[in-house]
């Protein structure tokens, strides 16, 4: 189980990205202003980050999150976005980490709707 995490820096390929995701299965994603993030990372638990290095001053930007299962799938993800038609990672639009989970508790995305 990976959790991937997506730093988009232009909005504008927001829907490009959550189409990708849909075909390739992928519905467990998450995503929020990065504007909101930052200012937890950097007000209410400062010791993670110093202001601005988390996306680079990109104050319109997304932070994606999502848990796979198959590392294939994340590199299906990485070759469509960064394809000669978008290339949104070698642009520097879009950054994607891949964080191995070696252990979860509880259901993250139950269907009775509670978190």
């Amino acid at each position: 189980m990976y959790l991937m995490v997506l730093v988009l820096k232009d909005n504008s390929y927001l829907n490009l990205i959550i189409s990708v995701f849909m075909e390739l299965g992928i519905y467990n994603m998450f995503y929020t202003d990065i504007t909101s993030f930052e200012h937890i990372i950097t007000y209410d638990i400062p010791i993670f980050f110093k202001k601005n290095n988390f996306a680079s001053n990109s104050i319109n930007g997304k932070l994606i999150l999502g848990i796979v299962d198959d590392e294939e799938i994340i590199e299906k993800v990485k070759k469509i976005l960064n394809s000669s038609e978008y290339e949104l990672i070698d642009k520097g639009i879009l950054n994607l980490f891949l964080l191995n989970i070696e252990k979860f508790y509880g259901n993250l995305f139950s269907n009775s709707g509670d978190f």
